[in-house]
């Protein structure tokens, strides 16, 4: 098992090494999300899938690009928060002309055996890659949850039930 700090780098290692990124960002480790942001999209965001929520989408909203598109999926970071994160950064989305709609993936369940179709091809030709992080047996899905909050996964945590 990683420590959060040994997964940051490891992660980022492999989204730029393997996955071919341009940059990536070990928010855990930034003193300044924002500057880290500019860093490492000078330019600005054109597109931000959100996972996180709070401070994290906070900082990506001031670095929306014109005609900026921005993807709500989750909001992890607010699951447990004593109080809720005040977003400061909506005005840049109006500047922009920018766009910020929810995606829960729910709604797109009747096209769930074509989406599963589509994923196998993309990962039997190699265009699309997935890194699995798998423990085993039910027993192990209290360490496991407790590792997804931590980010001490490599990869996309699942637990196998035999």
């Amino acid at each position: 098992m990683w420590s959060a700090s040994q997964a940051g780098v490891q992660k980022c290692d492999y989204v730029t090494r393997v996955l071919g990124a341009h940059a990536a960002i070990d928010y855990k480790a930034e003193q300044n999300l924002s500057d880290a942001i500019a860093r490492a999209c000078p330019d600005g965001v054109d597109l931000y899938f959100d996972n996180v929520g709070g401070a994290t989408l906070d900082a990506a909203l001031a670095h929306l690009r014109e005609n900026a598109r921005v993807v709500l999926c989750g909001r992890i970071s607010q699951t447990h928060a004593a109080e809720a994160y005040a977003i400061r950064n909506l005005g840049r989305l109006a500047a922009v002309h920018g766009r910020m709609q929810g995606f829960l993936v729910f709604n797109y369940r009747h096209r769930y055996d074509e989406a599963r179709t589509w994923l196998a091809a993309r990962l039997r030709d190699g265009s699309l890659r997935q890194k699995l992080h798998v423990l085993q047996g039910l027993e192990q899905a209290p360490v496991g949850l407790g590792m997804l909050f931590r980010g001490e996964n490599n990869g996309k945590l699942v637990v196998r039930v035999t």
